[in-house]
């Protein structure tokens, strides 16, 4: 009896051990797979600047098999910043994410949260096929808020190759080749069939996007996105919300999207709540500094601008010097020979005096003449003063800022606008364009050339041409802020608009666009003010009037020489014949 239990005893432990041994060789030829798999996809994704791997749920045994015999297989392709059970909203870069799918409740803990974006590159990892005829990836879509993720589980038998499975926008599973590359086990698979109708919702931004006449969108915002549905060919609706207040259409507008009942909302300015998706776009906006062009130079300035003050001091000391030194030395003073032109010819003048006097001469001719020249190109092409171009430059002016007492608040920590600012309720500033408004304001970029842009307009239909621009607006920002695009964090397709959207900035498609749906007004050289070559008679007025006063002087000095030196001809010849006349009478007398 002692001898039979003891073989019953063998036989069992030899039956329990072949059973241990097939159990791990089962386990161990599924955790291989896997390995064999995700060393594959861990080959190809250092091909595509993935810079993070991140494992989710490793409390599993099967995932930690994994990571093990992945890391043992190959230590070198794991030499990346690796974090277990944490990934963020925000990805700015590439990462491949590796979930374990066995326990749903691991799935489902608050700190597992990603944002819709194409940088993630997701795998579930499931143990046994068997948690395929479940809903893990309808999960998985509202996990990763995108279809982009594989499904990798084991095959039944060593015989079969590991089963690879994705889905398509429509929910339908797809089944992979594993030896496949990256890029085709992680494409978009999407039919323009199987999508819903995109909505789209903008606001009127002048420049931006609007209506044309038809009704239908137009502008450069609108290129964008109708170059990208045309592509993608996708049914599409878009409607303009209306002018509401702020707070409420701002309100109304995040509840839209949020509520995927609007998928994209354009409007630069805008930027949604975290419960959207706000796409940053390279292109900045700010705020600028629109002011009232600077007056005209008066007559004076015009007058004193040919020669510098330097200049005019050394003159004067030249003239008065020369004057006293002649005074002194010679009979004519040299404003007499300047103004008078005394004959250097004449018998009593020296030949010192010839020599100064016809240096002098000289001289202020050529002064005379370089002051013309001068005056006249400075009244022409210098009419106004140079417009401040930054802020440094509009400071040394005397112009006034109209803000609100908040902005004045934020404007206080630079000392120097402090003398510039003037606060006013938000009701009580009302600025204008037409060049009425003294003072200056603070407006949007995009807004202040639209406004601009339009009063051009408005000149151009009734004079013909652009006249002077009655405001300014300074190139240089005082603060920059950013321009965004809104997308609901449901639209699935955010991932291929964002891609697009890239591409056609970096192309320069959207800056070309923008060029052919502005005014060419500061382009076209038929449209363009240019101060220096739009001159009028107008404009010369005063030019005509300081040449005609000063020829007019010259013609009044010529005509009392002339009528002096006739005089004085008529004296010295009738001198003579009196002379000869009284000594004939004497004469004549005597004979008597």
């Amino acid at each position: 009896m002692s001898v039979r239990r003891w073989m019953v005893a063998f036989a069992g432990v030899l039956v329990f051990g072949a059973f241990v041994s097939g159990f791990r060789q089962e386990n161990s030829f599924t955790v291989s797979s896997v390995v064999s798999f995700l060393d594959h996809v861990l080959w190809q994704a250092a091909e595509h600047s993935i810079e993070t791997c991140t494992f989710v749920g490793t409390n599993e045994s099967f995932l930690q098999e994994v990571i093990d015999q992945l890391a043992v297989a190959n230590r070198s392709r794991l030499a990346m910043p690796i974090f277990n059970n944490l990934l963020p909203k925000a990805v700015p870069r590439k990462q491949l994410v590796i979930v374990a799918g066995d326990d749903i409740d691991s799935l489902m803990k608050p700190n597992f949260l990603s944002e819709n974006s194409r940088n993630i590159y997701a795998i579930l990892v499931l143990s046994d096929m068997r948690y395929l005829q479940s809903n893990r990836f309808i999960l998985m879509r509202s996990f990763f808020g995108s279809d982009t993720f594989l499904i990798v589980t084991p095959p039944p038998t060593k015989f079969q190759s590991i089963l690879v499975t994705a889905n398509d926008y429509a929910g339908r599973l797809v089944i992979l080749q594993p030896n496949e590359s990256f890029a085709t086990l992680f494409a978009d698979r999407f039919a323009s069939r199987d999508l819903p109708r995109i909505y789209l919702l903008a606001q009127d931004t002048w420049t931006r996007i609007w209506q044309n006449e038809a009704g239908l969108p137009a502008g450069p915002d609108w290129s964008v996105f109708h170059a990208i549905l045309e592509h993608l060919n996708v049914r599409w609706h878009i409607a303009f919300v209306p002018q509401l207040p702020s707070e409420q259409a701002i309100a109304w507008i995040n509840d839209q999207l949020d509520g995927d009942m609007v998928h994209i909302f354009i409007n630069r300015g805008f930027r949604p709540d975290d419960r959207s998706v706000a796409h940053m776009l390279p292109e900045m906006a700010g705020v600028c500094l629109v002011v009232p062009r600077t007056a005209m130079f008066n007559i004076l300035h015009h007058l004193l601008k040919p020669f510098r003050s330097t200049s005019w001091i050394v003159l004067a000391v030249l003239l008065l010097v020369g004057t006293l030194l002649t005074n002194r030395y010679f009979p004519h003073t040299l404003i007499d020979a300047l103004i008078f032109v005394v004959p250097l010819d004449a018998p009593r003048v020296t030949r010192t005096e010839r020599t100064a006097l016809f240096a002098s001469l000289c001289l202020f001719f050529i002064l005379s003449e370089a002051y013309q020249a001068k005056l006249v190109a400075h009244m022409t092409s210098f009419r106004y003063p140079p417009d401040p171009r930054t802020i440094d430059e509009f400071l040394q002016t005397d112009i006034m800022l109209q803000v609100t007492g908040v902005t004045a608040e934020a404007l206080m920590a630079r000392p120097d606008f402090r003398e510039h600012l003037q606060t006013m309720p938000i009701g009580r500033i009302d600025y204008k364009l037409d060049g009425t408004c003294p003072f200056g304001v603070l407006l949007q970029c995009t807004a202040a050339r639209a406004l601009l842009e339009q009063e051009l307009r408005d000149q151009y239909e009734r004079h013909g041409h652009i006249i002077r621009p009655p405001v300014h607006i300074v190139e240089e920002k005082l603060m920059t802020v950013g321009n965004f695009y809104s997308f609901s964090n449901y639209f699935r397709l955010y991932p291929l608009f964002r891609r697009y959207l890239v591409q056609l900035f970096e192309s320069g498609l959207v800056g070309y666009w923008e060029r052919r749906d502005s005014w060419p007004w500061d382009r076209d050289q038929g449209l363009r003010f240019v101060e220096s070559n739009i001159i009028t008679f107008n404009d010369l007025l005063m030019v005509w009037a300081m040449l005609g006063i000063g020829h007019g002087v010259a013609i009044v000095l010529f005509v009392l020489e002339l009528v002096v030196h006739a005089v004085k001809r008529r004296f010295q010849s009738g001198r003579p014949i009196r002379c000869a006349v009284a000594k004939m009478w004497r004469a004549k007398r005597w004979i008597k």
